[in-house]
């Protein structure tokens, strides 16, 4: 896929900045206030990953760029140093997670550990409906996993990796065990999607203090595709929420656009009452109420980067992040979440997106 990934990259300088204008606008209208993207990569399937940051910074320094934004460099740009410790994995400087300012930052290296879900791709211990031989597949195989993860720990950064089966879990969460006894620190490692996970697994994502990335919006937009490949029973165990919150975990929110439509609102609707486009309860005892839902998309958002002393909360000494609704989404009936819309959007006191 990378000669046609690369050749979809290769726009000018003014397409990636009217891009990003559009996706801003989309965004403030949204009420995203900040955002995280999940992987700049250099072999042109993400955007043109080399300068991506030439771009932001452009970006920002123009006006261009709405939400503030933390980025995830894709870990294959990151390479020993020659005159660095033994087994790190960084970028040249030193750089890692945490480098920039409050409009632009630096986030976890991110790693895709398997394949996708309603692509019946992912990593699991036991196979898809129907079909008898598929395990999904593996994108590193276990070593390799450990190897990276442990030398970008052992660099200082926090890694992001995307694992969404069951088997790809196990060796994400293993290899963050041993990152953390070769070398324990203060870190939120990230699992995207942590997609299907026992309840062994919700265990010692807590006990790591891994912060895991479940995607609400997946449950309206592939549920039923979901509990075909997997059967209602395992998929009781699926894009969990209220286990993750039970567990003692801060949990962000998330909707892995544009694999599905960022709009928070669908996917705090969808956190809410956990029932799939086709009608069918996904999950049902993973619902959690909308004062959960909410704090997700804010505080644990904020936490989920390192971000909460500044973000997430309206509070004297934090940043003026925040938006208006067109009616009090903690006043109306919980089936109607997805359809309110964003008044107003706030970032630093500054209104951005007014819709009156």
């Amino acid at each position: 896929m990378h000669p046609l990934r690369n050749a979809a990259a290769a726009v000018t300088d003014e397409e990636i900045a009217h891009s990003l204008g559009l996706a801003s606008r989309q965004a403030l209208s949204y009420g995203l206030t900040s955002i995280t993207e999940p992987g700049v990569v250099v072999d042109g399937s993400i955007g043109r990953g080399g300068v991506a940051m030439h771009h932001y910074l452009t970006a920002v320094a123009d006006g261009t760029l709405g939400p503030r934004m933390t980025v995830m460099p894709f870990h294959n740009v990151l390479h020993p140093l020659t005159d660095g410790p033994d087994g790190w994995q960084t970028l040249d400087w030193g750089i890692r997670t945490g480098l920039g300012d409050d409009r632009l930052r630096i986030g976890p290296v991110k790693i895709v550990s398997d394949g996708s879900l309603i692509g019946r791709s992912a990593a699991v211990h036991e196979c898809y409906c129907g079909e008898p031989d598929n395990l999904g597949v593996l994108q590193l195989t276990p070593d390799e996993l450990h190897t990276a993860l442990v030398a970008y720990h052992l660099a200082g950064w926090t890694v992001a990796t995307h694992a969404i089966g069951d088997r790809a879990i196990d060796h994400v969460l293993d290899a963050i065990a041993e990152a953390q006894r070769r070398r324990p620190r203060e870190v939120r490692h990230r699992i995207e999607h942590f997609a299907i996970a026992t309840d062994e697994q919700v265990r010692r994502c807590a006990d790591l203090g891994v912060v895991p990335v479940p995607q609400g919006v997946f449950i309206s937009d592939f549920g039923d595709g979901i509990l075909d490949a997997i059967g209602p029973e395992r998929s009781a165990g699926t894009y969990r929420m209220r286990s993750l919150l039970d567990a003692g975990m801060v949990v962000p929110g998330s909707t892995d656009s544009p694999v599905s439509d960022a709009n928070p609102l669908v996917s705090v609707h969808d956190l809410v009452n956990r029932v799939t486009s086709g009608g069918q309860a996904f999950a049902p005892a993973e619902r959690v109420s909308v004062e959960e839902a909410l704090a997700a998309y804010t505080h644990g958002s904020a936490y989920a980067v390192g971000r909460e002393a500044d973000l997430g909360r309206i509070t004297p000494g934090r940043l003026a992040d925040f938006v208006a609704l067109n009616e009090d989404i903690l006043a109306i009936d919980p089936a109607g979440i997805r359809d309110l819309h964003v008044t107003a959007t706030v970032i630093g006191g500054e209104v951005v997106f007014d819709h009156r």
